[in-house]
């Protein structure tokens, strides 16, 4: 795993990089939390993943059932280095899939400004739809608005 990505590779297809990072504690909604944010390098698409908790079992299968799943696997996958995507569940993703992982600080805009500047862009939009705990219904068409 390398800790400083600077330059990413160019992607042979669209969903060969993809950003994944956690947003959350939110109100509960349906028992859900959290999102797992996944953001595809090339194209910008955005999913927008509920979860109840932000273990990296959720995080996993979250990941596996819901974007692998439609989009098939990824060659690449930038995280940064908090517990969740540090864990051996996840660092085994390499191994089963021929995925490489990169890890980086939790705050270094060079790598994960993408997800970082489409939630921060997008908050406000975000904030005014969970003001209750029916978040969850609204969260299709926050992603529709995108």
């Amino acid at each position: 795993m390398d800790l400083r990505v600077s330059i990413f590779p160019q992607p042979q297809h669209s969903v060969a990089n993809i950003h994944v990072d956690v947003v959350g504690l939110l109100h509960t909604s349906r028992g859900n939390q959290y999102l797992l944010a996944v953001i595809d390098r090339s194209t910008c698409w955005p999913e927008t993943i509920p979860m109840q908790s932000a273990i990296c079992a959720s995080c996993t299968l979250s990941l596996l059932s819901c974007r692998m799943a439609r989009f098939g696997i990824p060659e690449h996958i930038t995280s940064d280095m908090v517990t969740t995507f540090t864990s051996q569940l996840w660092t085994s993703l390499p191994n089963l899939h021929h995925i490489t992982l990169y890890q980086t600080t939790a705050n270094n805009p060079a790598v994960k400004g993408m997800v970082k500047s489409f939630y921060r862009k997008h908050l406000a939009s975000l904030m005014s739809r969970w003001i209750d705990s029916n978040w969850f219904t609204q969260l299709p068409w926050f992603i529709l608005g995108i």
